[in-house]
C-alpha cells in the first residue's frame, strides 16, 4: 500500500522521537522545541545547557553569562560560601569582589562632576586606591610620586613610624589594602598602607617628623643599652658558673687535705729537756731544748 503524499512515514516519526529523546539527554531539559527538519539540527554539532534550540540559531540566556573581555563568553558559576572559610580569607574575598564591582561601574566622563586626580586633574583614577584609601590619584601620578603614594607593609609602619598594632588594625584610622600572604597560603593576609596617610598619622601622633626621628634615635640608644646589659648579665652568669665549679673542686681538695696544728706543747717527764708538740690528729714533734 502506497503512502499518501505529504504524510510522514512510520520510520521518520520513530527517528524524530529518538532524536527528541537524545536532545533531552544532551540538554538536560524536560521539553525540547523542534522546528524545521532534524537533518539541520544534526549539522549544528554540540548543544549547550540553558539554551533554546530553534530552527536557525541557539538562543543563549545572557543574564547567566559573564563577559570575560577576552573574546569568549563563559557561563557564570555561582560561588558557594565555604563554611570552613577563615575570617582572613573572607575579608580578602569581600574586598576583591567590591573592587571588581567598582571596575565594572560606568566611568563618569563629565569633566565638571567627575572626580579628578589631586595631582594632574585627570579623571582616569585608580579605582583600587579610591575604594580602599579614598585617595584620588591616577595611575601615572601614582608611579610618578612614590614618596607619597607607595605602599608600606605593617612591619615597616611599626619599625619606621613607631606605630602600634591596635592603631594599624583600626581601618577607620588607617585603611589598608589586603593581599594574600606571599610566603604561605594559609597565613594571615598581608596588610598594605598608603605612605601619605601613615606619615600624616605619625605627624599627629608625635608632633612632627623631626620629633619622630628624635624618638626613633632615643629608642635605638635604649635598645643598644639593653643589649649591652643583657650581654653583661650573661657574661656575669658565665663567670659565676666557672668560679663556682673551680671553688667546688678546690673545696673538695681542701677538705681532704689536713693542716697540722700543734696546739698542745708539753715536756716528757721521763726525758727532761725534750719538748713535745702534738697535733689533734695525733702527730707529735719532739724538740731538744738546749
Amino acid at each position: 500500500m502506497e503512502q499518501t503524499e505529504g504524510a510522514p512515514s512510520t520510520s521518520t516519526v520513530e527517528e524524530q522521537r529518538q532524536e527528541i529523546e537524545r536532545l533531552k539527554q544532551l540538554t538536560g531539559a524536560e521539553e525540547v522545541k523542534v522546528e524545521g527538519s532534524l537533518a539541520n539540527k544534526r549539522k549544528r554539532g554540540q548543544f549547550y545547557d540553558q539554551s533554546e534550540i530553534t530552527k536557525d540559531y541557539i538562543e543563549y540566556d545572557f543574564s547567566k553569562i559573564e563577559d570575560t573581555k577576552g573574546g569568549y563568553l563563559v557561563e557564570e558559576k555561582k560561588q558557594e560560601t565555604d563554611l570552613r572559610e577563615k575570617p582572613a580569607e573572607r575579608e580578602l574575598r569581600e574586598q576583591q569582589e567590591r573592587q571588581k564591582a567598582l571596575r565594572k561601574a560606568p566611568l563618569n566622563l563629565d569633566p565638571e562632576t567627575a572626580p579628578k586626580c589631586d595631582e594632574c586633574a585627570s579623571i582616569e583614577l585608580d579605582s583600587r586606591y579610591l575604594d580602599v584609601f579614598g585617595c584620588k590619584v591616577c595611575h601615572v601620578c601614582r608611579e610618578k610620586y612614590p614618596d607619597k603614594y607607595s605602599l608600606l607593609t605593617k612591619t615597616e609602619c611599626k619599625q619606621d613610624y613607631l606605630l602600634t598594632d591596635p592603631e594599624l588594625r583600626d581601618a577607620e584610622v588607617l585603611p589598608h589594602l589586603l593581599k594574600a600572604n606571599p610566603h604561605q597560603q594559609g597565613w594571615s593576609n598581608m596588610m598594605l598602607y598608603l605612605r601619605l596617610q601613615v606619615e600624616e598619622f605619625a605627624k599627629n601622633k608625635w608632633g612632627s617628623l623631626e620629633e619622630l626621628d628624635q624618638e626613633f634615635g632615643r629608642r635605638e640608644v635604649q635598645k643598644q643599652e639593653q643589649k649591652e646589659k643583657k650581654f653583661e648579665k650573661q657574661l656575669l652568669e658565665l663567670r659565676k658558673k666557672t668560679k663556682t665549679s673551680n671553688y667546688s673542686r678546690m673545696s673538695i681538695r681542701e677538705r681532704k687535705k689536713h693542716k697540722h696544728s700543734y696546739d698542745e706543747v708539753f715536756e716528757r717527764p721521763d726525758q727532761p729537756g725534750i719538748i713535745v708538740q702534738r697535733c689533734e690528729c695525733g702527730l707529735e714533734i719532739e724538740q731538744l731544748e738546749i
